[in-house]
């Protein structure tokens, strides 16, 4: 029941954390993969810039509260660009935030020597909280029995992050991200009448062919019947080929 990018995605961390747990012989394959920025201009290991994401630490309360957040905002936002024909821009949403993310940390440690940690993964996951914060703000969420309006959901995972010790640098990078992509994609269009994040068409062709003709027929429209108001894909998102 979990859609495909989610579902790969947590079996990854699981897979990388069992390595790192468990499997010190294998612990080379991690070195291959986490964020090196020295490694990935002296030695162009360009992969690193990508392959970072799916590694997060061995077990422990921060990897199960990470796969929690994975689990519940991830898996929420892929399901509804599904429902909305709009799994491209989703696919596209991802890429253009690791593009900015790793921008933002190469000037941050090119100028400011701040060096990175060995994944963007929370920095990734903050920036969908925030946009999804920005696109959906009156929704109610819950964090740890309390209950508040969407929009401010962010700043509390900033503040329970600070006070449990963490440091404030990712989740800086992870709104500023987050929120260029929400002007350049939401608030521009709207604006200015300027797209600038657009999507491949062949993406856009690719996944209706081979994965929404796989789906069942009703599947999409009658799921779609119950998200016209908040799914948070919004004017730059909602695709209705077809109808």
């Amino acid at each position: 029941s979990i859609p495909p990018i989610t579902r790969y995605y947590l079996t990854s961390l699981f897979v990388t954390a069992i390595i790192a747990t468990y499997f010190k012989s294998l612990q080379i394959i991690i070195y291959y993969i986490f964020l090196d920025y020295d490694l990935i201009f002296k030695q162009f290991q360009i992969w690193r810039l990508f392959t970072n994401l799916f590694f997060i630490g061995g077990f422990s309360t921060s990897f199960l509260f990470f796969v929690v957040m994975v689990y519940m905002n991830f898996k929420a936002q892929e399901e509804s660009s599904i429902l909305l024909r709009a799994y491209a821009q989703f696919i596209m949403m991802l890429v253009y935030l690791l593009l900015f993310l790793n921008v933002i940390n190469i000037i941050s440690y090119k100028i400011f020597s701040i060096k990175p940690g060995f994944t963007l993964a929370s920095q990734l996951i903050l920036s969908l909280i925030y946009i999804n914060s920005k696109r959906e703000p009156q929704k109610q969420v819950t964090l740890y029995f309390f209950r508040m309006q969407n929009c401010y959901f962010p700043y509390a995972l900033i503040l329970l992050n600070i006070v449990s010790g963490g440091g404030i640098y990712d989740n800086i990078v992870g709104i500023i991200a987050g929120n260029i992509y929400f002007v350049l994609k939401d608030v521009l269009p709207m604006s200015k009448n300027l797209n600038i994040l657009k999507t491949p068409k062949f993406l856009v062709d690719s996944l209706e062919k081979y994965y929404y003709s796989r789906l069942p027929r009703d599947e999409p429209n009658n799921n779609n019947n119950n998200n016209n108001g908040g799914t948070g894909f919004g004017n730059s998102g909602v695709m209705n080929r077809g109808r």
